[in-house]
């Protein structure tokens, strides 16, 4: 009986352990995911940026544009342009 109880305990120990390896295995895969899913994001959040930095700059460049042509449009006029 005695060898039969140690094989039992043998074979509890032995699934415990696959038990934890397999749960030490997802955690890791969890952290992979979320250290990828991590890496997305600052991808994502720096292209939203340079986006922003270009329609920012876009803009001022219309602003620019339209304030140019209304000077030069004044100038032509001789009017004040109201």
């Amino acid at each position: 009986m005695s060898s039969r109880n140690a094989v039992q305990q043998l074979i509890q120990q032995k699934a415990e352990v696959a038990a934890t390896v397999a749960a030490s295995s997802a955690t890791t895969g969890w952290i992979a995911w979320l250290a990828d899913l991590n890496q997305v994001l600052i991808t994502l959040s720096t292209v939203i940026a340079i986006c922003a930095g270009a329609w920012t700059l876009y803009d001022r460049w219309q602003e620019r544009r339209a304030k140019n042509a209304s000077s030069r449009s004044t100038k032509d006029t001789g009017k004040d342009k109201e």
